[in-house]
């Protein structure tokens, strides 16, 4: 079975695990401006990365980083990208410039420009009114493209229809719309705002919006950690399960419950970069890597890749882009050190015994690991992955339907880093 890995960017230094210098599975340089990379996507079936430049923008193979595409159409830096859920259509946003707030359509295929929308700037726009565009999100069902622009004091928020590239509903709203978010279900619309009061005091917020309404259903302020001029706020991040939301401000990291928006824990960390893995409760803040269940550090990196580009995830891999450079790195190949020589157990269980319904499989891990769990024939054979993820310390229970099983004998291996343990069972139907 084809192995899926996980592939991580790091950006600061040195905590309780070591990387090996053959981790780095490939590093690129692809603009000499050193101005690319704050902006980078996964294609949905995660074969491409896409990243903008200073004004191109570059498709690269995921295998081994080789550049098959390069996009020409803006002429300011590229601020945001976002892919189609169905991976045909790619939209990227550029900053303020003589194109003033563009967002081009790509056909991602053939990499030839369908559409250029220009109406993230003011109607009328006042003198020396630019647009950067800040945000963009496709909807699930591919029909719609929303857009979020700074643009002096009142800010634009669009959305597109697909099919005849017409304006599907615009609003202005006063402040400074920093950046966007989608949720999975295409129902909700999570902004970062900054304005100022009368004092001229930055203000933060996260409007969220319902789909289709002019207002903002709900509004969180978001306390500044460090109240100096340099104090911003940026990322907005729904989890793929779309129970959190993440934003990033300038000294911190706030998690919130989508369910009421309440917070749930604020990192400090002074980082840009922050985004949710793909398939597990993780969290990963500049060179760090938390648990969400109870924010205790999963993981620390020592490789340093500086700077204050973009994040994204698929699956098993992790991408980062900053000062013109991408990076990738190989989590299935890292050693987590254990200050143990005894030999470990995963006290691999399985139960009950004969098997009639369900498989349970019951397992102990001593530490956090990527885990892979596989069924064989007693022949050798695969038959089935049932996981292969990141899991976090301790006891651990997965049902699996046996269905496609028939009677008689298998059997269940467990592999957690470099541990494995294996176990027979028998199946009478």
């Amino acid at each position: 079975m084809k192995k899926l890995f996980l592939f991580l960017v790091v950006i600061s230094a040195l905590w309780q695990c070591a990387l090996a210098a053959d981790d780095v599975v490939w590093q690129k340089f692809i603009d000499g401006s050193g101005s690319g990379g704050r902006a980078v996507k996964f294609t949905p079936d995660g074969k491409h990365i896409i990243v903008g430049c200073k004004p191109n923008i570059y498709i690269l193979r995921t295998e081994d980083g080789v550049i098959e595409k390069t996009l020409t159409g803006h002429t300011g830096e590229i601020m945001c990208l976002a892919v189609s859920p169905d991976g045909t259509k790619l939209a990227s946003g550029s900053q303020a410039g003589t194109e003033d707030g563009r967002v081009i359509l790509w056909d991602f295929s053939t990499g030839k420009i369908i559409y250029i929308f220009s109406d993230l700037k003011l109607i009328p726009p006042g003198p020396g009114d630019l647009s950067t565009t800040s945000g963009l999100a496709f909807s699930p069902d591919n029909k719609y493209l929303i857009a979020t622009s700074i643009n002096k004091e009142y800010d634009n928020f669009i959305i597109w229809k697909l099919d005849d590239f017409t304006i599907y509903k615009k609003i202005s709203c006063y402040g400074s719309n920093q950046s966007l978010s989608l949720s999975s279900d295409g129902q909700y619309i999570a902004t970062s705002n900054l304005k100022r009061d009368l004092q001229n005091k930055k203000l933060f917020s996260v409007n969220i919006w319902k789909i289709g309404e002019d207002l903002p259903f709900k509004t969180i302020s978001i306390e500044s950690e460090g109240g100096g001029l340099d104090d911003w706020i940026g990322k907005v991040e729904y989890s793929k399960d779309g129970k959190y939301l993440l934003v990033v401000c300038s000294r911190s990291v706030t998690i919130l419950n989508t369910s009421d928006y309440s917070v749930k824990n604020v990192i400090r960390y002074a980082t840009k970069t922050a985004s949710f893995f793909s398939n597990s409760p993780l969290i990963a803040v500049g060179n760090i890597i938390y648990n969400i269940d109870n924010f205790k550090i999963f993981y620390t990196f020592n490789e340093f890749f500086g700077g204050s580009g973009d994040i994204d995830f698929f699956d098993r891999f992790y991408v980062n882009g900053s000062r013109g450079q991408v990076q990738l790195l190989n989590l299935n190949t890292l050693d987590i050190k254990e200050n143990t020589d005894e030999p470990i157990s995963l006290k691999l269980i399985v139960f009950p015994d004969p098997i009639k319904n369900e498989l349970n499989i019951s397992f102990n891990l001593p530490f956090p690991t990527m885990t892979k769990i596989d069924l064989f024939s007693l022949n050798g054979d695969l038959i089935r992955n049932i996981t292969n993820q990141i899991m976090t310390e301790g006891q651990h229970q997965i049902i699996e339907s046996i269905n496609y099983l028939s009677s008689g004998s298998y059997l269940c291996k467990i592999q957690a880093g470099k541990i494995s343990e294996s176990i027979n069972f028998i199946i009478i139907k």
